[in-house]
């Protein structure tokens, strides 16, 4: 059973955390500090920053109206702004994509084609059969998602949608493939791979049956290449990647908007510190030590 919690008690456990840290009650916060917050820390810590594997994405829901029509989804490129959403919303804790993998994944890889542009943007909206969408978002404690989802809905609302934001569970997530027609017509979430291999992004993202595959991506070429690359050897596996890369971003079904760090709110005294980057938010507890 997966808890569910209310953004009230969200922010107040993440309040009453920083009230333990500030106070010494606790060492470190590993996850969900408010970037916010970072430049007005106590000189008793310390913010310790380094770049992950862990993606800020935007899903799209092509099994029903408006964005079943490529046309209309295309122009979603128009009104996305990675580096305005990152820049706004995380504080100086991301960069903005540059490729659909991450970057430490796969060298050379296909750029994104996302270029602001207020007046393609808008042709999205004329052009749809209807103008009313859901952006969904998934809960988190630090309220960064409901930031990304409030700049998107602005950005989105100025170009002529008519955009409804909401905050949903991880359950609800993974229950959306089970009946798209009911899912959001967007979803925000933050999504890291297996391991340090550009296959275990591209195969619980991409492939047909990806675990986190939440709104059904299901590209014929992309599931025959990612079948190919399982028995390739490296070089031609990492050909096939951006292949797969490529078609990927061509399908404007998945919107690959920033490279989130790691962010860790420590006691000034405490050292050794040393990130696991396939795991965010997750530090080898056997190096920490007081200084």
């Amino acid at each position: 059973m997966w808890p569910i919690v209310s953004p009230l008690d969200r922010a107040l456990n993440l309040r009453r955390q920083k009230l333990e840290l500030e106070n010494g009650g606790v060492d470190a916060i590993m996850h969900s500090f408010p970037a916010a917050d970072l430049a007005s820390l106590p000189s008793s810590l310390k913010v310790l920053k380094y770049p992950s594997y862990l993606r800020l994405l935007l899903y799209v829901n092509t099994k029903k109206p408006p964005f079943n029509d490529p046309a209309v989804r295309a122009t979603l490129r128009a009104a996305i702004d990675p580096a305005k959403l990152v820049a706004e919303a995380y504080s100086g804790t991301g960069t903005p994509s540059t490729g659909p993998f991450p970057k430490e994944l796969l060298s050379n890889q296909p750029t994104l084609p996302y270029a602001p542009n207020p007046a393609v943007a808008a042709e999205g909206a004329h052009k749809a059969s209807t103008k009313s969408i859901v952006l969904a978002y998934t809960a988190d404690e630090s309220g960064v998602q409901r930031r990304v989802g409030e700049i998107l809905q602005a950005t989105l609302e100025a170009a002529g949608w008519k955009v409804s934001v909401k905050e949903v569970q991880l359950p609800q997530v993974y229950a959306y493939i089970n009946n798209l027609s009911a899912a959001p017509d967007l979803l925000l979430q933050t999504n890291t791979p297996d391991a340090a291999n550009a296959d275990t992004w591209s195969r619980i993202l991409f492939f047909k049956e990806g675990g986190l595959n939440f709104l059904g991506f299901n590209d014929p070429q992309v599931n025959a290449l990612l079948e190919r690359s399982r028995s390739a050897p490296p070089a031609q596996a990492e050909k096939i990647e951006r292949e797969v890369g490529q078609q990927v971003v061509n399908q404007n079904e998945i919107f690959f908007l920033g490279d989130i760090d790691n962010v860790f709110v420590l006691n000034r005294s405490l050292e050794g510190v040393e990130q696991v980057p396939a795991y965010p938010w997750t530090v080898n507890y056997a190096s920490l030590r007081r200084g």
